[in-house]
């Protein structure tokens, strides 16, 4: 993910973490090329929805 060939410059490359909760799940994404960060809580039947949003080239979970 952090090869910087990887990197498209006209694309976006986003890295997302999650934090699940029983009613909402915590999540955060940033894309590697620009730096833009941007976070907040989503229901939990919308996880999914944010993941196609965002397409994260990689997904952080914690453990357990």
């Amino acid at each position: 993910m952090l090869d910087p060939e990887s990197l498209v410059p006209s694309a976006p490359s986003y890295l997302a973490t999650l934090r699940p909760g029983a009613e909402e799940w915590g999540v955060a994404f940033l894309d590697l090329s620009t730096g833009r960060f941007q976070a907040g809580a989503v229901p939990a039947a919308r996880v999914e929805d944010a993941l196609a949003l965002f397409r994260p080239g990689e997904i952080l979970l914690p453990d357990g």
